[in-house]
């Protein structure tokens, strides 16, 4: 599924143009974001357009904004679970209002793009402590809720959850339970 294809990865032959790396100017003299060697100037576009459109939400005002920060706030004992949620609901449904017209291959870097910019807004919030670890968690539980969104074999999803190095997984898992530690129980505030 070319939604779990990781970045970087060649695509169809001939279905693509390099761009270069992240910040670097594209074919088109605008920066590239998506981060991909092998994205198209159209798949750029669409991951600009994507965000944007996320970020209109996050950092708008409206019930949007409101739907967004009420399921941030579902999740406040959980901040991992509630970034991963939020952004996924988000995404999808930037999706859903575009016909369904964002191309699978932005789906994820989109959404890890957004994925920051929603902590940066749980953060500004004082909605609940964020550091690498919870963003770092917040985004393997968000590759799960868009695989399982968009369709993706259980194989498809583990393969990409695997794609981090065995080094940084078991990083992030220290950094996870050492988080999971300093926070006060369920009820206690």
């Amino acid at each position: 599924m070319a939604f779990l294809q990781q970045q970087g990865q060649p695509g169809p032959p001939g279905q693509s143009q390099p761009v270069p790396e992240q910040g670097a100017p594209g074919p088109d003299g605008r920066e590239s974001t998506l981060g991909s060697e092998q994205s198209t100037a159209e798949e750029q576009d669409h991951y600009e357009r994507v965000v944007l459109a996320g970020d209109e939400i996050i950092f708008g005002d409206g019930k949007a904004r409101e739907a967004v920060v009420k399921q941030l706030k579902l999740n406040a004992d959980q901040p991992a679970q509630g970034l991963a949620d939020a952004t996924s609901m988000l995404v999808v449904n930037i999706d859903e209002q575009s016909g369904n017209q964002v191309p699978e291959t932005v789906i994820l870097p989109a959404a890890t793009e957004l994925l920051e910019h929603m902590a940066d807004l749980a953060e500004s919030l004082k909605m609940f402590a964020i550091d690498d670890a919870v963003v770092n968690r917040a985004g393997q539980i968000m590759i799960q809720n868009l695989g399982d969104a968009y369709g993706a074999t259980p194989e498809d999803i583990q393969a990409m959850m695997d794609s981090v190095a065995p080094e940084e997984a078991e990083r992030l898992a220290l950094e996870q339970d050492n988080y999971a530690k300093k926070q006060p129980p369920k009820g206690v505030a």
